[in-house]
């Protein structure tokens, strides 16, 4: 069952393998990227590859959610879709939540605000939920 009919633009934050945004497509045939942003160099790569494979659809990629002008996507992008490092959050991990430097949803909201898109869609690990990362994530989207 398709998210939307008709062309939808989307930027895919964290991209990692392209797992997400092949998902997404699959969903949304029609689904057209117009950024990836992966902040790991060998990702990044990855995602290159793909795109030159022609696994992903080309769209410009960029290394850095903290040092992307999204100015010019405002009013152009009906979704956000991403896998955020879920290292602050991970059982797995430390633990360190907020205070963890891959505490990345300051960058997200950043993006948000100023392209204001229809829609997210992201994923991370269920210690978001039970670390109480959720509550800022929910109550910044509230705004």
């Amino acid at each position: 069952m398709a998210l939307h009919t008709g062309q939808q633009t989307y930027i895919s934050l964290y991209t990692g393998g392209g797992g997400l945004d092949l998902g997404f497509r699959r969903a949304n045939p029609d689904a057209v990227p117009l950024l990836y942003v992966e902040r790991e160099l060998p990702a990044a790569a990855f995602v290159v590859d793909h795109i030159k494979a022609g696994l992903l659809d080309e769209a410009p990629v960029w290394a850095d959610t903290g040092t992307l002008d999204c100015r010019p996507f405002a009013g152009k992008v009906d979704w956000i879709i991403g896998g955020f490092p879920c290292q602050p959050w991970s059982v797995a991990g430390k633990r360190e939540g907020k205070e963890d430097d891959r505490w990345l949803w300051d960058d997200i909201k950043q993006i948000a605000m100023s392209v204001q898109p229809k829609g997210f869609f992201l994923e991370n690990v269920s210690g978001l939920i039970t670390g109480h990362g959720i509550d800022t994530i929910l109550g910044d989207l509230s705004e």
